[in-house]
């Protein structure tokens, strides 16, 4: 265990969002592209379901492929636009109306999220004390902040850094580098916490933050009933900070 003098130079700490503070329960793959038809329907476009399917796998599938390559953003607008195009129908991601399916689509997942218990209480307890980051890899800004609204979340933050607004995402050090800036603190001043090796562990330590791996969301497989449950996590090389919970972290900075 880290003794809090090795914290003595840590001044901010900052998360990542999903399986971290938060986590998702899996949806039914058809019930959501149920919805999805749906909100596609609601904004005016008519288009075949499996023909619709098929191209927005494939357009997220290269997308996403895209954006691990140059560390650039991409966003639920293009997946969209390509699957309507897709289907012949040529339309700009930025129309209002693809913005609307986006927007709908969201709101799917509402139920499916749920904070891990004691995240509240935690950033509560750090507020005052430290300052507070956050640097999610989520497509659209405005979804992350309204999760965070929803969880009442927000008012713990000094920073708040989502990659759909940015324009790059974890591990690309532009973020982390925002991340420092807007926290106004240098690399050896910030303790940063994330459960994913590549995007978290390995993308602080690229820029000199020191990381600390989480594997909580993975401790509490009995009451979350998802894949990453299920299955070990990748783990971070040997040397790295590690927590189970939160009260894990407490000790880590002292408080413990």
């Amino acid at each position: 265990m880290v003794t809090r003098q090795d914290m003595t130079a840590i001044s901010a700490i900052g998360f990542d969002l999903f399986d971290t503070l938060i986590t998702v329960r899996p949806i039914d793959p058809d019930a959501a592209l149920d919805r999805l038809m749906e909100c596609v329907a609601a904004e005016g476009f008519s288009v075949p379901r499996e023909r619709f399917g098929t191209e927005y796998r494939d357009a997220v599938r290269r997308r996403v492929d895209a954006s691990l390559v140059d560390g650039r953003e991409t966003h639920n607008r293009y997946w969209i636009g390509d699957a309507l195009a897709g289907c012949g129908v040529n339309v700009s991601p930025h129309d209002p109306r693809v913005e609307g399916v986006v927007n709908r689509y969201f709101t799917t997942f509402d139920p499916y999220i749920e904070l891990l218990p004691g995240t509240r209480e935690l950033l509560a307890s750090l507020r005052g004390r430290y300052r507070i980051g956050l640097l999610s890899n989520f497509t659209d800004g405005p979804a992350g902040r309204a999760i965070l609204e929803r969880f009442e979340l927000m008012p713990f933050f000094d920073a708040v850094l989502i990659s759909g607004e940015v324009g790059y995402r974890k591990p690309h050090p532009t973020v982390f580098e925002r991340l420092l800036a807007e926290l106004e603190v240098a690399p050896e001043e910030l303790l940063f916490i994330g459960d994913n090796v590549s995007d978290d562990i390995a993308g602080a330590r690229k820029v000199g933050i020191r990381p600390v791996w989480t594997s909580y969301v993975f401790q509490l497989k009995g009451r979350f009933s998802r894949r990453l449950s299920d299955e070990a996590p990748a783990r971070p090389p040997d040397g790295t900070l590690e927590i189970r919970n939160w009260d894990d972290l407490r000790a880590l900075l002292g408080d413990g």
